[in-house]
C-alpha cells in the first residue's frame, strides 16, 4: 500500500541502521514515529543475516519495540535522534522517564500508554514498607507527576487511570501484591499496544 522507490525498501527495526552494510546504498527517510523507511538498490540484502520477505517483492518489513521493561527500568528508544542516531534511554527512576516524556524521546500515543504505565510502577517498585496507605498515596504521587510531563497524552493519562484503577479494585491486598498486580497490568498494556 505504500509507494515507494522502484527499488528494494525496508521498514524495518531502526537499531538495525548501524548494522547495514557499507556497500548497502540507501536513504533515510521518516515514515512514522515509530517506523523508519530505508531505500535502496541492493536486492540480495538480508538484515541481521536474515531475509524478512521475499526479495523478490522488494518491500522487507519489521517492527520495533520503541520502548520495554528490562532488568528493571523502562528501556526506551530516544525518538528525538532518530532517523540519525539510534540512542536508547534506560530510565532507572521516575524523574528520568517523566524527562523523556516531556521532551519528546517517547512519541505515539500507544509508546505513550505504555510509559505511563511502566512508569508508575517503576515509582513504586523500591517500596520496602507494608503500609498500604502509605503505598497508595505514593503511587497517586507519581501518577500525578506523571501526568505532568504531557498534559495532553490521552492515552498516558487513560493508562496511569488503569493503574490506578488495579490498586482500587484490590482493598485489603498486601503492598507485595498490590506491586504483582501493577506490573501484571502494566506488562498487559504493553501486549495491548
Amino acid at each position: 500500500n505504500m509507494s515507494l522507490s522502484p527499488s528494494l525498501s525496508i521498514v524495518f527495526l531502526p537499531e538495525l541502521i548501524t548494522e547495514l552494510s557499507s556497500s548497502f546504498i540507501f536513504t533515510k527517510s521518516k515514515y512514522d514515529d515509530n517506523t523508519m523507511i530505508i531505500s535502496g538498490n541492493n536486492f540480495g540484502y538480508s538484515v541481521n543475516g536474515r531475509i524478512v520477505q521475499d526479495i523478490s517483492k522488494n518491500i522487507f518489513y519489521m517492527s520495533i519495540e520503541t520502548i520495554k521493561w528490562t532488568k528493571g527500568c523502562v528501556r526506551i528508544i530516544d525518538q528525538t535522534r532518530l532517523p540519525g542516531k539510534l540512542v536508547h534511554i534506560n530510565c532507572r527512576d521516575v524523574k528520568t522517564l517523566w524527562k523523556a516524556i516531556r521532551r519528546l524521546s517517547v512519541r505515539g500515543a500507544p509508546a505513550l500508554g505504555i510509559a505511563g504505565a511502566f512508569g508508575l510502577f517503576l515509582g513504586v517498585q523500591d517500596y520496602k514498607g507494608a503500609d498500604r496507605r502509605k503505598f497508595i498515596r505514593r503511587a497517586q504521587r507519581v501518577s500525578r507527576y506523571l501526568r505532568r510531563s504531557r498534559p495532553t497524552a490521552v492515552n498516558l493519562f487513560n493508562a496511569l487511570d488503569e493503574m490506578e484503577a488495579v490498586i482500587q479494585a484490590n482493598p485489603g491486598v498486601p503492598v507485595s501484591r498490590l506491586k504483582e498486580a501493577l506490573f501484571r497490568k502494566a506488562a498487559a498494556i504493553f501486549e495491548e499496544d
